[in-house]
């Protein structure tokens, strides 16, 4: 199928309001569109492509002086 025009965008915001629209498809993680997917406003294609991701992960130089901020961080996102 030939296309005219493209949107390219870094911005996975961008990229949600612009699949949302029917402006085409979108890579995003799935805990970002699982609502839309529930909800039927999206369909995912080719989900035997996707890899699963177990997690996120952080890496951090230090384990013995983690500055306080960084300390309530790891506990705000570990689940």
């Amino acid at each position: 199928m030939r296309v005219d025009g493209s949107l390219i965008f870094n911005d996975s915001d961008l990229i949600l309001a612009a699949v949302l629209a029917g402006q085409g498809i979108g890579y995003l993680f799935e805990d970002q569109i699982v609502e839309f997917v529930a909800q039927g406003q999206l369909i995912q294609v080719l989900a035997e492509w996707c890899p699963s991701v177990p997690g996120y992960y952080l890496y951090h130089p230090n384990r013995r002086q983690i500055p306080p901020a960084l300390a309530a961080l790891i506990d705000a996102l570990r689940i």
